[in-house]
C-alpha cells in the first residue's frame, strides 16, 4: 500500500490525503465541465453519488433499497435539468425528504471511515492528515465526508482557505473548527492570484490566523508562484 511505503522509508514528516473521498463524482468547481445544463449545488451533488457495484453492495448489505434511491437520484437529476426540481434547493433539505437517500449516503460515510481507519494503519507513527472544505467548508458531507467520524482516524485536517480577506479566512478556519473541535485543523492560503493582491494582505491573514492559535499555515504552490509571492510568504513567516 502507497501509505505504508512512504511512512516507513523515515523521510516524511507527515502524509496528507487530498480530497480522498467522493469529491470528484462530476468535478465540483472545474471551470469547463461539458454539462451545459444548470444543476446547481443539488444537482452536482446528486450526479455525482456513486452507483459502483461495490457502493451499491455496500448499501445493499446495511438494507438500504439500493435500486429504488438510484431512481430516484437519476429522477431529480433529470427533474432538474427540466426545471421542475429547482437547482436552487439545498441538499440538506432534498436529503431529508428522501430518507432512502440519507440511508444510502450513511453507508459510504462509513466506508470511507473504514478506508481511513486502514490508512492510520498502514501509517504507523507518520501523521496523517486529510484536506477539508470542498465542495465549501461545512459541507464536507456531500462528498462522503463525517468530518467527526474521520476525526478519529487522522491526526489533523488542512483547510485551503484560498480567501482573498482575513475575515473569509477566519469564517472558514471558526465553520470547520466547529464540527471537528478535537481534531486541530491547519490552513493554507494562496499567496497570489486570483485570491491574494499584495503582501500586505497575507501578513494579516496570517496575523489573524496565529490569534486563533491556528497550529500550522501552509502557502499554495511553491512551483507555480511569482517570485513577489515568496517575498511575501517570507514577511509575512517572520
Amino acid at each position: 500500500m502507497l501509505v505504508h511505503d512512504l511512512a516507513t522509508r523515515g523521510i516524511f514528516e507527515r502524509i496528507e490525503l487530498e480530497t480522498f473521498d467522493y469529491f470528484y463524482g462530476t468535478g465540483f468547481g472545474w471551470h469547463h465541465q461539458k454539462i451545459h445544463a444548470e444543476l446547481g449545488t443539488l444537482g452536482e451533488f446528486l450526479f455525482g453519488v456513486c452507483f459502483c457495484e461495490h457502493c451499491r453492495a455496500n448499501a445493499a448489505d446495511a438494507g438500504v433499497p439500493v435500486k429504488s434511491v438510484r431512481e430516484t437520484v437519476a429522477t431529480t437529476v433529470d427533474e432538474i435539468i427540466t426545471g421542475d426540481v429547482p437547482s436552487t434547493l439545498s441538499p440538506e433539505r432534498w436529503v431529508r425528504a428522501h430518507p432512502a437517500v440519507a440511508d444510502y449516503l450513511a453507508v459510504r460515510e462509513r466506508t470511507l471511515e473504514s478506508l481511513y481507519a486502514d490508512l492510520a494503519s498502514a501509517a504507523g507513527d507518520t501523521p496523517i492528515g486529510s484536506y477539508v472544505g470542498m465542495p465549501e467548508p461545512g459541507n464536507e458531507w456531500l462528498c462522503g465526508v463525517d468530518l467527526k467520524r474521520l476525526g478519529t482516524h487522522v491526526d489533523y485536517y488542512c483547510l485551503p482557505a484560498y480567501e482573498s480577506s482575513p475575515d473569509a479566512v477566519l469564517e472558514a478556519y471558526h465553520t470547520v473548527e466547529a464540527l471537528t473541535s478535537d481534531v486541530p485543523v491547519h490552513v493554507g492560503l494562496l499567496p497570489g492570484q486570483p485570491a491574494v493582491h499584495d503582501g500586505e494582505t497575507l501578513e494579516t491573514m496570517v496575523v489573524a490566523l496565529r490569534s486563533v492559535d491556528v497550529p500550522r499555515v501552509s502557502f499554495y504552490n511553491y512551483g507555480l508562484l511569482p517570485e513577489q509571492s515568496l517575498d511575501w510568504i517570507e514577511n509575512a513567516s517572520e
